[in-house]
């Protein structure tokens, strides 16, 4: 491991050094967001999830944990593609015994027929969901903007970056919801728990679209003006706002992205029209961009593409070039 930047900007070269900081890093990354104003609504949740806890089971069956038999996940080092000098480019992911990898898999095979089987999911959530996909959401956008061009309506949207959604999710927050649902059951399966967590996401009834797949949320509406769209778009934020807090999940409003979809032949430089208002969330603006990468499909403004298809092109040069050097031995080797 390369030597790690201190929060002062110097270098840890030590292991000593370097552990702790990995390890105030990490455990930086993992705790729960801050609490919500409503301390009452926080009581209540932990209350109902300790009161249903201590109830007796509904069958003869002892309750059995990992850790009574030795079968703790065992912590891995790993480190995504953020410079690697950086503590915060390390998390800690769990390598689950082969037990335990059955028992998750058995697990959300009963959980998945209990949450889509009826039809408890809600419509707007994408993710991990049969005849649902990542494509199929992002279409679901493009064919909405694009109508409103043929009508010479505009569209707003507004993409929140929702921070370590899998890894700070509020665990009595989960445990009680998923008891509000019926669900049997609890574990930590990440993608499939998430969407319970989230399912009682506020639904604007404006007009608003809300469009989920997974932790990726977006809000959009079409208007003929765009004074109209801003203030019914940013009632429909700040009640979602409420929600995350309520519920403890972080958005980050920097990261966050607002575009206003407009047609026209030509790409114009502005970002908004002149004086627009910006979108906030808690008093912190949304800042305007002209593209925003939303499920891996790079949208512009205009919806022209372009640097979707450059990206693209890019990506598929890159992993040409690496396989031209095995084409090229193959070729000489042949007679």
């Amino acid at each position: 491991m390369p030597a790690l930047k201190k929060p002062d900007n110097d270098l840890a070269f030590d292991d000593q050094e370097k552990a702790e900081y990995l390890a105030d890093s990490i455990e930086l990354q993992c705790s729960l967001n801050p609490a919500p104003p409503d301390l009452e609504h926080v009581n209540r949740v932990e209350n109902e999830v300790l009161r249903r806890s201590s109830l007796p089971p509904k069958d003869d069956l002892p309750s059995v944990s990992a850790d009574e038999h030795g079968k703790k996940p065992s912590l891995s080092e790993f480190r995504n593609r953020k410079p690697r000098d950086l503590p915060t480019s390390y998390r800690p992911i769990s390598l689950l015994s082969g037990l335990g990898k059955l028992f998750e898999k058995v697990l959300k095979s009963r959980l998945s027929d209990h949450l889509l089987g009826k039809g408890l999911i809600i419509n707007e959530q994408f993710g991990f969901r049969p005849n649902h996909s990542c494509p199929q959401q992002a279409l679901r956008l493009v064919e909405h903007i694009s109508e409103g061009f043929k009508r010479k309506r505009k569209t707003v949207a507004v993409f929140f970056d929702v921070a370590k959604a899998f890894d700070k999710v509020w665990h009595a927050g989960l445990i009680y919801k998923l008891h509000q649902l019926q669900v049997p059951d609890r574990s930590t399966l990440s993608p499939l728990l998430y969407s319970a967590y989230t399912n009682d996401i506020p639904r604007p009834q404006t007009g608003v679209q809300l469009a989920l797949f997974a932790d990726d949320t977006a809000l959009y509406l079409s208007g003929s003006n765009f004074r109209i769209i801003t203030p019914r778009l940013q009632k429909a934020i700040d009640e979602l706002t409420r929600w995350f807090q309520t519920w403890r999940i972080e958005v980050n409003p920097e990261k966050s992205a607002a575009i206003f979809f407009n047609y026209s032949r030509v790409k114009k430089k502005e970002v908004v029209p002149y004086n627009s208002p910006t979108f906030r969330i808690n008093k912190s603006p949304i800042p305007w961009h002209h593209k925003y990468k939303y499920l891996g499909i790079t949208l512009d403004k205009h919806l022209h593409f372009k640097d979707h298809i450059k990206r693209v092109r890019q990506n598929a040069q890159l992993y040409l070039s690496r396989l031209s050097g095995m084409i090229g031995k193959k070729e000489q080797n042949e007679p």
